[in-house]
């Protein structure tokens, strides 16, 4: 989980100020706030549980399985349950999840000219102008296919915002790559790519083609 881009208010009154000093001068307990008001224990006896500086980042890891996993549980139960009855569980235990948003949602293709003209590019790149043409060739020889998984691989999603790629959150990225020769690389939850150098266009689309079938389904986390 990010906070920054999930949680901005959260972020900016809370987690930064974690982040950045020693959590004891505000005397924060393991503990979560609920939408009603009450109280969740992130850990045993959280309620009398410090977060102090040794354990801050045990505390931001609990609060984020709470609020992405923990508090969702029986929602996200009941809808697998539902989802199970109506579809069959033998129908969908073929899919991983990204090959399951691929059959409900589609194949929703996406302007290669969209993409190239609002990602943002590493000002420590280098040769930005050829990497980018041959990034920009690789994709449009790409099947339609191939480009929603390459946007999965990149984003965690097969799908376009309404406002088209430049209204992704946070902006599309793309960071200069170490070595010559090697596999992409995302950070799915900040929509970055880090593309390395090629010595040659067919070995960039060798690799970001491999990159996208066999690593598509990964998620790379900061």
């Amino acid at each position: 989980m990010c906070f920054e881009t999930d949680d901005p208010v959260l972020f900016k009154n809370q987690i930064k100020y974690i982040i950045e000093h020693d959590p004891q001068d505000i005397d924060l307990m393991f503990v979560a706030d609920n939408a009603d008001g009450s109280e969740h224990d992130l850990c045993a006896n959280g309620s009398t549980t410090a977060v102090t500086n040794d354990n801050k980042y045990g505390f931001l890891r609990a609060l984020a399985h709470h609020r992405l996993v923990a508090r969702v549980q029986k929602p996200i139960d009941h809808f697998r349950d539902g989802f199970v009855r109506v579809v069959g569980n033998s129908s969908v235990s073929i899919f991983n999840e990204s090959d399951l948003e691929l059959a409900l949602c589609g194949l929703v293709d996406f302007d290669v000219d969209d993409f190239i003209g609002n990602v943002n590019i590493s000002h420590f790149m280098e040769d930005k102008e050829s990497r980018m043409k041959w990034l920009k060739a690789v994709l449009t020889s790409l099947t339609k296919e191939q480009r929603a998984r390459f946007l999965q691989f990149m984003t965690g999603t097969a799908s376009v915002p309404a406002g088209g790629c430049a209204a992704f959150r946070p902006r599309l990225l793309i960071q200069d790559g170490e070595g010559i020769d090697r596999l992409p690389e995302a950070h799915t939850c900040f929509n970055q790519l880090v593309l390395p150098k090629f010595s040659s266009f067919e070995k960039c689309r060798e690799m970001i083609t491999l990159a996208i079938t066999e690593g598509y389904s990964g998620f790379s986390m900061l």
